[in-house]
């Protein structure tokens, strides 16, 4: 008899593991702002009650105005920028979505906490280009940027919106972008010089011309035979000077108490 039991409740057993279980709900719950406070440089954080796949815009009130302000979203956190010369009355989030495509609007958030003063200097996170244009882009918006094109006498129109940097030029000539200082909306300066070299593609034979000198770090131009500035650099820890992307041709060397001419690449 007990062997009849166990037969039996094990096939109850079996029976009620093979049911199907009834789908689960869908999400049907719109994403929500658990809290909003300012953040340390210069931003204001935002987090969520789950992750955001998208949003359409965010609005910041100020005394004087209302504007749309940058942001970027990592999971349940959105890191917004705003003008740290004013106050902030409110943000309004237009059409935030979460995984599910589950979308709300968030109005009139106030920011809780003090403003937090920034004090990190802005990055250069990529440079890229096109057939006439040459976009930098920054890690916050920027103020001021003090640059050079060479050759010096390339003749391009420049525009910067917020963190970027565009550059619209018409040439046939490789370019050498220098970045010497980059300041944002909080004065914050970043120093260390950045250089890059665009449109390397229209030169077909590629050469390159390096100088051992006895100044370190000291700054070099690079000229050709009429005297227009081709390049600039920074000689090394060695004393070493390189300028790269070089056509055949004369070229002259110059730095502080240094000249060097009828240089040949051939």
């Amino acid at each position: 008899m007990k062997r009849v039991y166990f037969f039996l409740l094990t096939i109850f057993l079996l029976l009620s593991c093979g049911k199907k279980l009834p789908p689960p709900s869908p999400d049907r719950i719109k994403p929500t702002v658990k809290n909003i406070y300012f953040f340390q440089d210069g931003k204001i954080k935002i987090e969520t009650s789950e992750k955001v796949s998208s949003l359409d815009s965010i609005k910041v009130g100020y005394d004087d105005t209302t504007k749309n302000e940058k942001f970027y979203i990592d999971g349940k956190n959105i890191f917004l920028w705003y003008d740290q010369t004013k106050n902030v009355l409110k943000v309004d989030i237009f059409s935030i979505s979460d995984l599910n495509g589950n979308k709300n609007n968030i109005k009139d958030l106030k920011v809780k906490g003090e403003k937090l003063k920034d004090t990190v200097p802005p990055k250069i996170l990529k440079s890229s280009q096109n057939d006439t244009l040459i976009t930098i882009l920054f890690s916050e918006n920027v103020k001021e940027i003090f640059f050079k094109i060479f050759p010096d006498d390339v003749v391009y129109k420049e525009s910067l919106f917020d963190e970027k940097l565009v550059l619209k030029m018409n040439n046939d000539n490789i370019i050498q972008m220098v970045i010497d200082s980059i300041c944002d909306l909080s004065g914050n300066i970043e120093n260390d010089r950045w250089e890059n070299y665009f449109f390397t593609d229209k030169l077909e034979e590629k050469f390159s011309l390096k100088l051992k000198t006895d100044k370190i770090s000291k700054k070099f131009i690079l000229l050709d035979m009429d005297g227009k500035i081709l390049r600039e650099n920074i000689s090394d820890n060695n004393g070493i000077i390189s300028f790269l992307y070089l056509k055949r041709g004369r070229y002259t060397v110059k730095g502080e108490d240094f000249i060097k001419d009828t240089l040949i690449l051939e």
